[in-house]
């Protein structure tokens, strides 16, 4: 009962900072509202108060306070990943089941790589998964940035484009050791298609 308590309010938490980032956006760069997800999901790990009201769990609190440690002051580099392969989706779907469908597909593939870890270290991760809302006309399909740092785990934020320019944000950390923490772009496009089992994606450097 603990553990689906824990992923309720983990899913509030995010609503609610869904609601705020709306309110507080000003910059439509992918970047720029990415590193915010990102920092939001550090201040989560950082944060005992937080923690406290979303588990008691001892294992998951260690793999938190070890990701807590590290230094995310600045991004040491930040990779955009396309993937070509995914699966396909049926034509015989009806639109709006067809779009959600390829939109739960990018998520899951940060699941299965935290879940490669173990079952504590997904958990740890959805603990501090964050999410916010802004409005932009960067984002035509979806997206996945992942944010490297000097000292600390890669953290990955999933772009989804909607209706109006609205673009929702969810971003957590990137627990599995076998992606490497500070590796070049061959490297993770190696690693993710090693790892998933699917042709390696298209992995570009992205600049502020």
């Amino acid at each position: 009962m603990r553990k689906y308590m824990t992923i309720i309010l983990a899913a509030l938490v995010t609503l609610v900072l869904c609601g705020c980032g709306n309110a507080a956006a000003k910059d439509s760069s992918l970047y720029t509202q990415g590193l915010d997800v990102a920092n939001l999901v550090v201040q989560a790990a950082q944060s005992d108060a937080y923690l406290d009201q979303l588990s008691g769990n001892a294992s998951l609190r260690e793999i938190l306070d070890d990701a807590a440690q590290g230094d995310y002051s600045t991004p040491k580099a930040v990779y955009e990943l396309r993937f070509s392969s995914l699966p396909a989706v049926s034509d015989t779907l009806p639109e709006p089941l067809a779009k959600a469908l390829y939109q739960w597909q990018l998520p899951t593939l940060i699941s299965q790589l935290n879940a490669a870890a173990g079952a504590e270290a997904l958990a740890a991760a959805s603990v501090c998964t964050m999410t916010k809302t802004f409005v932009s006309s960067d984002a035509t399909d979806d997206t996945l940035y992942l944010y490297q740092y000097e000292a600390g785990f890669p953290i990955a934020v999933i772009f989804t484009p909607g209706e109006g320019g609205a673009v929702s944000a969810s971003g957590c950390f990137l627990l599995c050791p076998d992606v490497p923490r500070q590796g070049t772009a061959e490297e993770i496009a190696d690693s993710f298609a090693q790892i998933l089992g699917i042709s390696a994606p298209q992995v570009t450097a992205v600049s502020p």
